[in-house]
């Protein structure tokens, strides 16, 4: 399934809980590909809080990689790719261990363009406005 929208910075929460999480299910890979300001890491912070996170959220472009614990003891796995080279595909198989977490969410995945053929889930940012993305998004889950 694909699709493609146009969603303001006040519509995105709503967006990711009617559109994003019903397609999110344990050990879900999700990657969010964008240029630099395009929104990711806003929808990172958004969806952790959707999904009951309530702490500071930050990107992991330093650390690489955060992980999150909900309070359902669920763990989400937050992942910046945005320092590695195009096509570097050493850190990909520590990446597919993914089965421990409720999901895992990875920004600049476009780095790594082996990551595609095993998300579950792509994000596809780009600016419209100031307060406006698109957001085209597919989904490889089987319905």
């Amino acid at each position: 399934m694909s699709s493609s929208t146009i969603v303001s910075e006040k519509a995105l929460p709503t967006f990711i809980r009617d559109t994003v999480l019903p397609h999110i299910t344990r050990g879900s890979i999700v990657c969010l590909n964008g240029d630099l300001g395009a929104g990711k890491t806003t929808f990172s912070k958004l969806l952790l809080k959707e999904l009951g996170y309530r702490e500071a959220v930050t990107s992991p472009t330093y650390n690489v990689e955060h992980i999150y614990e909900l309070s359902d003891g669920k763990q989400v796995r937050h992942i910046d790719l945005y320092r590695f080279q195009d096509g570097d595909s050493d850190y990909l198989s520590d990446i597919l261990q993914c089965e421990e977490y409720y999901c895992t969410l990875i920004e600049w995945a476009q780095r790594i363009p082996a990551l595609s053929k095993y998300s579950d889930l792509e994000l596809q940012f780009s600016i419209e406005t100031m307060s406006e993305r698109k957001i085209e998004l597919t989904s490889r889950q089987q319905s």
